[in-house]
């Protein structure tokens, strides 16, 4: 399996038991921050300045990041850095320290069920003046974005050419059919579970790819996913997989107060 850890591909990335698949966004364009602020890079502190970013992240308060937790499980606060506020993962925006993570406690790396992490970085985030919101709304517990809902996926992840982004990219996808869904990813030995939204084209035009995972699924301006998995990068039949925030809105209040 491919984890997504590549932003707008065409086609998803699935993930190993032990080793998740990476994915990213093909087929998509540029895009700009200013129209996507919630979008951060994570960086890898380690590696050089050019090399650093790993996967995506969506600010969703002042101090507060929503990513998948098989980007950060096995890493250390210290190890990692944020960049906020720039459409480019090596330069320009602020690059801010984490103080702490915070991995879902139902993340399960052999299925990549709840694949969600927090990450609290040191001190908030404001836009310039405070004329824009850099955090982007979530939705209720409650709430289902039906099939067809236009949707929009953004990273720096690999595209066709399989090199990752210097720059920002997003593509729009629509919410899948569920059951063809199920029944597709099933075939190849993979479980969606309800705590999985799948999203995306069965003709492997648009996806996420290796680069992308953590970064935002946004459906009618709120957080509706967070990049997870799928089987590779825009392969016919399997939409990508993404972790459903929804479903996890309890244990981001109890953490965040969000």
């Amino acid at each position: 399996m491919f984890l997504k850890v590549f932003l707008l591909a065409a086609a998803a990335v699935v993930v190993c038991a032990a080793s998740p698949d990476e994915v990213r966004i093909y087929n998509g364009q540029t895009a700009y921050i200013r129209n996507i602020p919630h979008q951060v890079a994570l960086l890898n502190v380690s590696k050089p300045a050019t090399n650093q970013h790993f996967c995506g992240g969506s600010l969703i308060g002042p101090q507060w990041i929503l990513t998948a937790a098989h980007c950060v499980v096995n890493y250390k606060p210290a190890e990692l850095n944020v960049r906020v506020g720039s459409s480019f993962f090596a330069q320009k925006g602020r690059v801010v320290p984490i103080s702490r993570i915070v991995v879902h406690p139902g993340f399960k790396p052999s299925t990549m069920d709840n694949d969600l992490a927090l990450l609290k970085i040191t001190y908030e985030v404001f836009a310039t003046g405070g004329a824009m919101r850099l955090s982007v709304p979530l939705p209720k517990s409650t709430e289902v974005f039906a099939e067809g809902t236009s949707c929009t996926i953004s990273g720096w992840g690999r595209m066709e050419n399989g090199l990752k982004s210097p720059v920002l990219k997003e593509a729009t996808i629509p919410i899948a059919n569920r059951k063809l869904c199920i029944r597709n990813y099933a075939g190849a030995l993979i479980s969606i579970t309800d705590n999985m939204i799948c999203a995306g084209f069965f003709n492997a035009t648009k996806d996420t790819c290796a680069g992308d995972s953590g970064g935002p699924l946004t459906c009618r301006g709120k957080l509706v996913g967070v990049t997870s998995f799928g089987k590779g990068c825009s392969v016919k039949n399997y939409p990508g997989l993404y972790a459903s925030v929804a479903k996890a809105r309890t244990w981001i209040t109890e953490e965040t107060g969000i």
